[in-house]
This record gives structure tokens, sequence and C-alpha cells, in this order.
């Protein structure tokens, strides 16, 4: 249609939509998000995980397809000449668009969401949807839980589920039932989480059984271990992709080789577990039980002004969380001085 656009209303136009699309971090940390200005009528993901994110996801379509009439108001009141057909076309398209996302919003809602497709997949491994909701939702509460946001893409991984929220969809995958293989890696010159840059893989989910669709999860490769340690099934690496490792992941190895060498402790059944019997769960991940005992090999002199005691506490640590620590507690601009 002819018409003439001001440059000026064009360019703050694209970057508008631009910012709700992309919305980069910085908008985030600020609080200018859905999750955050909605968050009343969105509720608390840590209480209602899966309802959460329905109602997230649906309201970011429905204001991403409101987008459309903003850019439509901006050149009804800039536009020089705009002939009156053009104009009815363009509001009637732009009108369909936002009916039908709202009709379609209002349908899952209607049905009690029973119809939106996150619930439809869940209803697949488990009739009594209730029930399979309750369990996702105290799953992804859990402290056992795994989660990770690198600002495009957020991940949570339980004891039976992996959860990708999107803008616009929530992808579900039973780990029983799923595949898990190591595509591709892209390595960023430029990154603000590290200065020698930072390289992201990617991962493809497909269910075995065929009853969800498959989807593609990106980690930062600096993620990438605590996510594999934290599922039940392996990732298969078919295409022999080497992941870089972060310093403390380095140091880990390293730490765990040389432990292997020190000598062993016999656990007492009395001081060392608990009435059950067992080991009690590493204090730090919660998961993997507790391997590690201090015991006193220095002298008794006194060393830096205190006095040098036996330790007399059960194990409460794993190899790695133990690791983790001491690499804390490094300088980490001066990794030459301790690695």
């Amino acid at each position: 249609y002819s018409c003439t656009m001001d440059t000026s209303l064009l360019l703050y136009t694209v970057l508008f939509v631009g910012m709700f699309l992309a919305f980069p971090k910085e908008l985030k940390r600020a609080g200018f998000n859905i999750g955050y200005i909605f968050h009343g009528w969105l509720g608390d993901p840590q209480l209602d995980f899966l309802g959460y994110h329905v109602r997230r996801t649906s309201l970011t379509f429905l204001i991403h397809c409101c987008l459309p009439f903003f850019f439509l108001a901006g050149v009804h009141s800039n536009l020089v000449s705009f002939t009156l057909p053009d104009y009815l076309e363009v509001s009637i398209t732009t009108l369909g668009v936002l009916t039908a996302s709202y009709g379609l919003i209002c349908f899952f809602f209607h049905s009690s969401l029973q119809r939106h497709p996150v619930y439809k997949l869940l209803q697949k491994y488990d009739s009594q949807l209730s029930r399979v909701k309750i369990e996702v939702n105290s799953q992804a509460r859990s402290v056992a839980a795994y989660h990770t946001d690198n600002g495009a893409f957020r991940l949570t991984v339980t004891t039976q589920w992996l959860l990708a929220p999107t803008s616009y969809a929530i992808n579900v995958a039973l780990l029983d039932d799923s595949h898990l293989e190591l595509e591709s890696s892209r390595t960023l010159e430029l990154s603000e989480d590290a200065k020698e840059g930072s390289q992201y893989v990617k991962v493809i989910v497909t269910s075995t059984s065929g009853k969800y669709r498959r989807f593609v999860v990106i980690l930062n490769s600096l993620d990438y271990k605590d996510f594999t340690n934290n599922l039940i099934i392996p990732v298969h690496n078919t295409r022999s992709i080497i992941i870089n490792q972060s310093l403390s992941e380095q140091f880990t190895d390293t730490f765990l080789t040389h432990i292997r060498d020190n000598p062993k402790y016999t656990v007492r059944r009395i001081r060392d577990v608990d009435n059950e019997g067992e080991l009690e769960n590493c204090l730090g991940c919660v998961v993997k039980k507790a391997e590690v005992k201090l015991r006193k090999t220095c002298e008794s002199s006194r060393l830096g002004g205190k006095a040098c005691t036996q330790c007399r506490c059960r194990p409460m640590w794993c190899s790695e969380c133990m690791a983790r620590w001491f690499c804390s507690k490094q300088d980490q601009s001066n990794p030459t001085t301790w690695l």
C-alpha cells in the first residue's frame, strides 16, 4: 500500500518488538518481565511449577499477539497518507490474530487446562492428571531438583522428569522414556559469563515411545557436568564432542584422583551412621552419600594460633563437594598456585 513512514517510528517499533521477543538479561534483572509484572496472577513457581508456566506461556503468547496493535497505532498517527482499504485490511488481519490467540487461551482455561498440550502429554503417562501434576510439582520444588537458567533457556531436572519451559511452551520428558544425545557445540568469543568465551552445547531429547515430540536443550558447557550428574540416564556423545571444563571442574578431577590414594576409614555403626544404619546424604549436594571422614594427620603443635585437634564428626560430605568447597576458597585469579 502507498504510504510514507517516519524512519524513527519504524526504528522504535522494531526495537520495541525486539525487546519483547528477545528480552535481554538486563531487563529481566531489572524486574521488567512478565513473570514479575504479573506475579500476582501467575502465582509462585515453587508451589505450582506446571500451573505457573502454563499461565506464563499463555500470557506471553497473548501479549506478543498484541504487538501488531502497537505498530498499527504508531503507523496510524505518523503516516502522511494511508488509504482506507489498506488500513482496514491491516486492522482486520491484526484483530483476527488477536481474537484467535485469545480464543485459544480461553479454550484451554475453559476446560480447566486439561486440553492444554502439556497436560495432555502428562495424561499419556498417567490417566489421573491430578496425581501426575502433584508428582511433577513436588519433584520440581524438591531440594534435590537441579535448576539452570542461562538467560535464553531454562531447565529443571528432577528424579524422574526433565522440564524445559520456553516462551510459548513447556517441554516435558519422562527420563525413563527419553533418549538424550549431544548433537553439537558452539563457542561464543564474547560472553559476559567468561573472559575467554563461552561454549554452548546442544542436546536433543527424544521419546523412545514416541509420546512427545523431540525438543532441544541448549546448555552452557560450565553447566553440562552438573546437568549430567543429576540425570538418571546418560547423555550419548556419539559425535565425540569435546566439552570445555571450568576451572573448578579441572580441579575437582585432579582432587578426586589424588584422594583415592588416601587411607580408607572403617565406618563405625554407632558413631558414623544414622538410626537406619546408613550413612547420611552429603551436606552439600544432598544427593550422594557422605564418603569423606576428616582425620588428624598433623602434629599436635599449634598451627596458626589454633590447636590441632582430632575431628570427631561423622562423615558429612562427598568427595566432589569437598573439592568444590576447597576450590571456592582459593584465589581464582591466580590458579597456578593451587591447581
